[in-house]
């Protein structure tokens, strides 16, 4: 298994905000307490795959889920 990743964390919120603004959604989120377990960011780095593959992320986060966002608007389907 090889994960994919900055190595910066990132909240269910900042995830929700970078999509409302390219989106341009207009509502607020649902805020509800952490469950037991849940942790407040994920945190996932590339190392693995920089070693064996030389793999590095080159976009943002924010520009990564921009173009998402634009390949589905454009019906494409996601590989």
């Amino acid at each position: 298994i090889i994960n994919l990743g900055s190595g910066k964390g990132t909240s269910v919120r900042e995830l929700f905000d970078i999509l409302k603004d390219q989106l341009g959604y207009s509502g607020v989120p649902i805020l509800e307490p952490l469950r037991a377990g849940e942790v407040p960011q994920n945190y996932i780095t590339g190392d693995k795959a920089a070693e064996l593959l030389g793999w590095r992320p080159e976009v943002s986060l924010a520009e990564g889920l921009q173009r998402t966002a634009k390949h589905i608007r454009a019906g494409k389907a996601l590989a």
